[in-house]
């Protein structure tokens, strides 16, 4: 653990490793099992192998590359069976999980092991099962490299691409590719030049050893003879300016190895290595372990020396962490879905910097005014319009081009509420946090009596503890306003620009479903973001649902290309009844770009504070489907009505459809007594507290009444959702509306094990009793949601 504010943020970081030598996992304590276990002598003559712990000491005295592989070669003679190297490998992958890594690509030296007699298949699938394994216990993607040393014969490098090939290890894709170690000085690149051309023709990927001991020139040679596709080691090429200006340019990504660059004396500490140098120059640089069981340190203690003697910035770290996966060997897929949660872990340990207030110095001058889009027919109802209770004097009449507050213009409408429309606007004068200086404008009507309450929660969410990672989380407001029109005063909320909500965002996927990797990352941020608003700020969101979670843009030329083409092509209109102008919005940004859209809770209007541990929220809240057994029972709310809600939410974002199917009646109005009975078809029925509490607060009526959607006016729960549900026996009164129905795991494409993981999840949020859920802090940290690719 390194002593800096940032190592949270490093330990949390899904990591890529690119350089990680299996045969250098072999710790000193495996190294004696297997020994004894395989009958292997180990020398006697030296003190160093007396025992583990004296052995481990020696590690930690290496005096130069050639004494260390001395210690290598004779701790790979333990190795002999295929079952040998699956422990070796599943060891390594069991301690990289726990350093998040989530994809490795591996080196093994195959000619340290034919030529004292283990065939080359032992060693490839025993490594592979453990690859298999890695990959469904722990989530860990992986690539297997074959290397070849550089101090045997080069006619051995070919023999056994040769073999490789005729167990079609490349074709099936056993071996991603080809790589150079072991000693460097006197064995140049060009040594190597046909067997890494067979491997270019053959579509092997490529890479080497470079740098390390060897000067520039043996850098220059892995690039020009061996068309490697990136380079290990190569801490020597900041001796050669030109050089690395060629690095930089082609991109060419160097796998560094800072502890085992010290443990070899190639640096006397991970401080004189050039990483300040790399990155100014724009060089390609990631970290990673080498021979960690040797040189006593891990991928993350790798990243911890190189924060402690350098103090990268939180953006350099996340950097380096996408250069990895970039430069890795992974599929597109799996690149984005690993892109896609650095991005998720950046955003929650990044506090929103201050934003900047009024600044004359700052004012941008106004685009020109649009010209008008094509006229709609008048006849046509057009977004706010469709609302049956909409009337045209409560809205503002906005138009593209049109300067509010003396600072936000107005450039295209992109969505719409029965009490608001929503603009993307242009910040004149410069929010420091908004990509291309647009903002979000959502503008209430003049009748609305929820922006101000907004406001209020907005602000008291913002500053809560603004450290906290789910902070960033949660989309706030970054600025507010009243404008004044011919019907009175409309408040204006100014948030960062979204790209979408979830509902639209999960439609761009192959059957409207996320890859689970992606879902996973979201449900666990929003968790996050969850954590702090219940912990922190005391606060029910009380309105979860898939339009209440917006995804942002992916990439800030998206956003800059919609608002060219918006200008270009302006928005249809029509002037209604009352001589309005109404816009039809535009909401669709296009195709996505890449997967690293950061998923953040909005839109507080119906939230609520709960600042001490006995506040009870008692009024009806939540959307029909999502709503809460103690909601409709009148028991009083609190935080894990939230947790009920999202739980809910699992089964839209996983499988693409509600758990709750039976919630309507013939008419299709939402039935509590409906709702009720799907509850104890999944669920069983409720536990005898509930029923008691249920019975007792039937007395009680709320101190203002509440009119429902069909006009009704109700005092009591029982009136507002028509029960009663159960008598006074606690037996449910409609027990011939219970549907043949179980709690079950989406079934689609989840094994056994991931959908009981899930099912865990679940009952850990869809309880009855509020008190048996968990908190939002727990479930965030639930196995089921740790980084996994989708194994099925």
């Amino acid at each position: 653990m390194c002593n800096s504010k940032l190592h949270p943020f490093l330990a949390g970081l899904p990591k890529v490793e690119l350089h990680l030598h299996i045969e250098g996992t072999l710790s000193p304590e495996l190294l004696f099992k297997l020994a004894a276990t395989n009958k292997i002598e180990l020398p006697k003559s030296d003190p160093a192998f007396a025992s583990p712990g004296a052995l481990q000491a020696r590690y930690d005295r290496f005096t130069s590359l050639s004494d260390f592989l001395h210690y290598y070669y004779i701790g790979m003679s333990v190795l002999l069976t295929e079952a040998d190297f699956t422990f070796l490998a599943y060891e390594y992958f069991s301690r990289a999980h726990a350093d998040k890594c989530v994809h490795a690509e591996i080196f093994f030296d195959p000619q340290a092991h034919t030529s004292r007699g283990v065939a080359y298949d032992t060693v490839v699938k025993g490594i592979a099962e453990a690859q298999r394994k890695a990959k469904e216990d722990f989530g860990i993607t992986s690539k297997l490299i074959m290397c070849f040393l550089r101090d045997m014969a080069v006619a051995s490098a070919n023999d056994h691409f040769t073999l490789a090939a005729n167990h079609s290890y490349f074709a099936d894709g056993t071996i991603a590719g080809i790589g150079l170690d072991s000693a460097e000085v006197g064995f140049p690149p060009e040594l190597f030049r046909d067997v890494y051309a067979q491997a270019k023709e053959a579509g092997v990927h490529r890479t080497a050893h470079a740098g390390e001991e060897g000067g520039p020139d043996y850098l220059s040679g892995a690039l020009d003879n061996l068309n490697v596709e990136r380079i290990d080691h190569g801490v020597r090429l900041a001796e050669d300016a030109e050089l690395m200006k060629r690095v930089a340019t082609e991109k060419k990504l160097l796998t560094l190895c800072p502890i085992s660059n010290v443990k070899l004396q190639v640096v006397k500490a991970v401080s004189e290595l050039p990483i300040r140098k790399f990155l100014d120059a724009g060089v390609q640089i990631c970290f990673n372990s080498d021979d960690p069981a040797y040189f006593g340190g891990y991928l993350l203690d790798n990243f911890c020396a190189v924060e402690e003697a350098f103090g990268l910035s939180i953006e350099e770290w996340k950097g380096t962490a996408e250069a990895a996966v970039r430069g890795s060997w992974a599929d597109e897929e799996r690149k984005e879905e690993i892109l896609s949660q650095i991005e998720v872990n950046f955003a929650m340990n990044t506090i929103r910097p201050s934003i900047p207030r009024f600044s004359a110095l700052l004012r941008k001058k106004p685009f020109s005014v649009p010209s008008p889009g094509p006229p709609l027919p008048p006849g046509i109802l057009v977004d706010e319009e469709i609302s049956p209770v909409y009337d045209s004097k409560y809205f503002y009449p906005a138009k593209p081009g049109e300067v509010l507050a003396d600072r936000y213009q107005a450039l295209v409408k992109v969505g719409w509420g029965v009490s608001s429309t929503v603009w993307l606007a242009r910040d004149l004068q410069g929010h420091i946090d908004v990509p291309e200086g647009i903002v979000a404008l959502k503008i209430a009507n003049n009748n609305a009596s929820s922006a101000g309450h907004e406001c209020e929660v907005e602000e008291h969410i913002s500053t809560a503890d603004p450290s906290h990672c789910g902070r960033s989380l949660i989309r706030t407001l970054l600025d507010s306003f009243e404008v004044n029109g011919i019907e009175g005063s409309y408040s204006c909320l100014v948030y960062p620009p979204m790209r979408e909500p979830l509902s639209m965002y999960q439609r761009r996927f192959d059957g409207g479903k996320m890859p689970l990797p992606l879902i996973k990352t979201y449900i666990r941020a929003l968790l996050t973001g969850l954590d702090y608003l219940h912990r922190e700020c005391r606060t029910v969101h009380t309105d979860l649902k898939l339009e209440n979670i917006m995804v942002s843009f992916e990439d800030p030329t998206v956003l800059a290309h919609f608002i060219d083409s918006q200008l270009k092509n302006p928005m249809a209109f029509k002037i209604d009844s009352a001589g309005r102008p109404v816009y039809q919005s535009r909401s669709d940004f296009g195709p996505l770009k890449s997967l690293r859209s950061i998923p953040q809770l909005v839109d507080f209007g119906l939230a609520t504070t709960l600042e001490e541990d006995d506040d009870w929220g008692i009024w009806p809240i939540q959307p029909d489907h999502y709503r809460a057994p103690e909601v409709i029972l009148g028991n009083g709310w609190q935080m894990p009505a939230d947790i009920w809600n999202l739980g809910v939410l699992l089964w839209d974002m996983i499988e693409g459809k509600e758990l709750f199917q039976h919630i309507h009646d013939q008419e299709g109005r939402y039935d509590a007594k409906l709702h009720i009975a799907e509850m104890i078809a999944l669920l069983g029925p409720p536990p005898p507290e509930i029923i008691q509490r249920y019975q007792y607060m039937r007395e009680y009526s709320w101190p203002n009444p509440i009119r429902r959607d069909d006009g009704r006016v109700c005092e009591t729960a029982e009136e507002y959702f028509y029960g009663p549900f159960f008598d006074e026996k606690g037996r449910f009164l409609h027990e011939d509306l219970i549907p043949k129905r179980k709690l079950d795991g989406p079934a689609s494409f989840l094994g056994r094990e991931e959908k009981e993981a899930f099912l865990d999840l679940a009952k850990g949020m869809l309880a009855w009793h509020p008190d048996a859920r968990k908190t939002a802090g727990e479930l965030a940290g639930h196995s089921f949601l740790q980084p996994k690719p989708n194994l099925c």
